[in-house]
């Protein structure tokens, strides 16, 4: 089976069907820009993620990121996840155009509202936790729920919940041991920690979030991300403080907040929680407690204080690169290809489109086709040895280019494995707190598994249900 192989006729380059436009957001992986159709009357504006090549290799690169994060899209279609749409590369970047989301950050628009109760949270949480639940029956992982991963398609509060971002998600299979320490260390279940877990893990950092977004800060905190995991091993939550939520409520985190894997609630069980009835609600009275605004600035406040600032020469050096490549474009110079078959829409079928589509001729830059054998050598690394229990190889060679409806599209996928050298890619694992070295690594699974060993597991003492839903931490 070949990967990322370019199946369409026409050689197309992005900038055949897309007008890249304003710069809707950077970061360390690159930038997120408007794209317009092009050649269509009234076309949608969609957004489109600018990945740009490192020098990295190894499973956590931004290629190899970028593989996998295409290899697994193209069997996902759920109205709570992102829609993603075609996939570009050319010498410098890698090119993924996905829809729109108008709304922004779910936690950037919770914090204009001059009212939020636990009904407005919960009718959030419920759409969030609908996407998990279609990702696990389709045997993907995300390993990287958090807030950030989470998007409105509207600007309106109330309109559709968008999960985003696979670049750490993979394919499982039922009852596999799951080893590769990866995400976001506030997030990251005690298991995932323990480099021993499975879709669960998803759950709790569900849970991170939402006892992030009612109470106003993570259930565990330190400067460093070792500490951070070091408490998650250790500590018990705390939930005494002067936050209130309703008996259900409370009873909802608890059971998503659980440290033992085994006890802790399915994406299913908790939908069918009783606490997800106050969305369905018709009761003006039943919406549970109200949410303290400065509850909600200090949950906003804590997910924006570790994102890194992008230097600005830095982005200056990508618009430099994209200019570059928009100046030979207008020449009859293509650096780009596509990737996977082209997506069959509706507006294909307008005869301006079709005129456009049928002088798309020119072939690709022999650059490009060197960089194409450089993707297919990094995927063929990637098929490294297997993780801990894996009998068969893992890797991501097997990522094909079929549509959603084929099925070899999730046969494909193997089991992952863990990275060559635990020290020498650590830092897009951990996501934006830095690395760990392999020493400390292996110190968090070794305290793991003692704590199970001697069934250590800290035991969360929610408030009586005369203080119910009095809740806690710093």
């Amino acid at each position: 089976m070949q990967a990322l192989e370019c199946n369409h006729d026409n050689n197309e380059d992005i900038r055949d069907k897309y007008e890249l436009g304003a710069i809707l957001g950077s970061g360390s992986f690159g930038q997120v820009r408007e794209a317009t159709l092009k050649g269509v009357v009234n076309s949608e504006v969609r957004a489109v993620k600018v990945i740009e090549r490192d020098s990295e290799d190894g499973e956590w690169s931004n290629q190899a990121i970028f593989v996998r994060e295409v290899g697994l899209l193209q069997c996902i279609q759920h109205e709570n996840i992102i829609r993603y749409y075609d996939f570009y590369e050319d010498v410098h970047f890698l090119y993924v155009v996905m829809e729109l989301c108008k709304g922004g950050e779910v936690f950037a628009k919770i914090v204009e509202q001059k009212r939020f109760s636990e009904k407005n949270s919960a009718s959030l949480g419920m759409q969030m936790l609908k996407a998990i639940q279609y990702i696990h029956h389709m045997k993907i992982m995300h390993r990287d729920i958090k807030a950030e991963n989470f998007m409105l398609a509207e600007p309106a509060i109330n309109s559709q919940v968008k999960m985003i971002d696979f670049g750490m998600a993979c394919k499982f299979e039922e009852g596999q041991v799951l080893t590769e320490l990866c995400g976001s260390p506030h997030y990251l279940a005690p298991e995932l920690i323990g480099q021993k877990y499975d879709r669960r893990a998803d759950v709790w950092a569900f849970g991170v979030l939402l006892y992030l977004l009612q109470y106003g800060h993570y259930p565990y905190d330190a400067k460093h991300p070792r500490d951070i995991m070091v408490k998650i091993l250790t500590e018990p939550i705390r939930w005494q403080t002067k936050v209130k939520l309703s008996r259900h409520g409370l009873d909802f985190l608890t059971k998503l907040l659980e440290h033992e894997p085994k006890k802790r609630m399915s994406a299913e069980q908790a939908l069918e929680h009783q606490w997800m009835s106050l969305v369905t609600s018709t009761c003006t009275k039943n919406e549970g407690e109200v949410i303290d605004v400065e509850v909600l600035r200090s949950a906003h406040k804590k997910v924006t204080a570790t994102r890194k600032i992008v230097d600005a020469k830095v982005d200056e050096q990508r618009n430099q690169k994209l200019k570059m490549i928009d100046e030979d474009f207008a020449k009859g110079i293509r650096h780009g290809q596509r990737l996977g078959e082209t997506p069959k829409e509706e507006y294909m079928s307008k005869p301006e489109f079709v005129r456009r589509e049928n002088k798309i001729t020119t072939a690709p830059s022999r650059d490009l086709n060197t960089r194409r054998n450089s993707m297919k050598k990094l995927l063929s690394g990637l098929s490294g040895s297997g993780s801990k229990g894996n009998k068969h190889p893992g890797g991501l060679s097997g990522i094909s280019e079929t549509t959603a409806g084929q099925t070899s599209a999730a046969e494909g996928f193997k089991k992952p494995t863990r990275s060559f050298s635990v020290s020498a890619a650590p830092k897009r694992r951990l996501s934006y707190i830095g690395a760990l070295t392999g020493t400390e690594e292996k110190h968090l699974a070794n305290l793991y598994e003692d704590k199970q060993l001697n069934a250590v597991v800290p035991v969360d003492a929610p408030p009586s249900k005369d203080s119910a839903g009095e809740g806690g931490g710093d």
